[in-house]
């Protein structure tokens, strides 16, 4: 794509996903404390901002400082905006990003509080019926053997490339040897 159609497409999306997700969550843009866009471009940036009718001092920005980190922006936004103190218990945070192949998404959270459980959350304690635990078990199990079957097969893949290759390396070495 060229840049132009890349800008209008980015723009568009990224109002676009912000409203949709603020809508499913019965939320407005007045109810956000908090909007960390991805940070590929300024022009896009503000442009989102005017279209969403929100004060960029909702905005987290720092692409004048790290540049386009490309899929890290997002984090890197958030982790910052935490460490100054922008983000607060009860606060709404909504994240948007744009990237590779032209996907996009976004999420709003309610910001909780760093209380942080002794326990960690397993598929062996949550707090789903055993059904859903034995299902997950199982997709787990599932999973698990075909990365092992894959990974036969790539090694099968790999044999049958390389033995006639090393079988031609050797004629070519006998005949060379002559």
């Amino acid at each position: 794509m060229k840049g132009r159609q890349v800008f209008k497409f980015a723009t568009r999306v990224m109002t676009d996903a912000v409203m949709q997700v603020l809508g499913d969550a019965g939320l407005t843009i007045n109810d956000v404390d908090l909007l960390i866009p991805h940070q590929a471009n300024e022009r896009i940036i503000e442009l989102a901002i005017r279209r969403l009718g929100i004060a960029k001092e909702k905005v987290m920005i720092n692409l004048d400082r790290y540049g386009n980190t490309s899929a890290a922006s997002v984090p890197l936004a958030l982790a910052e905006a935490l460490d100054a103190g922008r983000i607060q218990p009860g606060d709404t945070v909504v994240m948007v990003a744009f990237g590779a192949g032209l996907t996009y998404a976004a999420t709003v959270w309610q910001w909780q509080s760093e209380e942080v459980s002794d326990e960690p959350i397993l598929v062996t304690n949550w707090p789903v019926p055993e059904s859903v635990r034995e299902q997950a078990q199982r997709m787990r199990t599932a999973a698990w053997r075909m990365q092992v079957q894959a990974r036969a097969k790539a090694s099968d893949v790999a044999m049958s490339l390389m033995l006639p290759l090393y079988t031609f390396r050797k004629g070519v070495e006998k005949r060379l040897k002559k």
